[in-house]
């Protein structure tokens, strides 16, 4: 979390994608992983991506409520309510 908020601090959003995909492809299982992609990915405005990666993040570990929130904040934010509710 601290290398992702620092990351954004610094406007290095491509150097996150890269670091967090280096990190999934060492543990495809890294929810916490997945979610700062998800989180960088938002950043970005590429919903696309996000909502897949924290998708992932919500399979690999169905009770982390910090993914669950996130991705109900991007359906809201592209008006799609009723996924938001779920």
């Amino acid at each position: 979390y601290d290398l992702s908020y620092c990351l954004e601090m610094l406007d290095r959003q491509e150097e996150a994608i890269r670091i967090f995909q280096e990190l999934i492809d060492k543990d495809p299982y890294s929810f916490h992983a997945w979610f700062c992609l998800g989180i960088t990915y938002m950043k970005q405005e590429n919903h696309s991506k996000a909502k897949d990666a924290f998708e992932f993040a919500i399979a690999i570990h169905d009770n982390f409520s910090s993914a669950h929130f996130s991705l109900g904040e991007l359906c809201i934010f592209e008006e799609n309510y009723e996924e938001a509710l779920e």
